[in-house]
């Protein structure tokens, strides 16, 4: 058992730190020709709402 849990060990950790960038970038994504107003605080308004964070976990 412990020898399949340290054969997949390094997979799960590269799956996890991916997932994490990933969902930080598309969560992030703030670029002036995607976001459509200023709330005033710094903070920007999506032009719409995108699916990308829930379709790539599907993916």
């Amino acid at each position: 058992m412990t020898a399949r849990l340290k054969g997949t060990l390094p997979l799960a950790l590269v799956v996890g730190v991916l997932t994490f960038l990933w969902t930080d970038l598309a969560l992030n994504f703030t670029f002036h020709w995607v976001t459509d107003g200023d709330l005033g605080n710094g903070l920007s308004l999506p032009s719409n709402f995108h699916l990308v964070v829930p379709a790539a976990f599907v993916a």
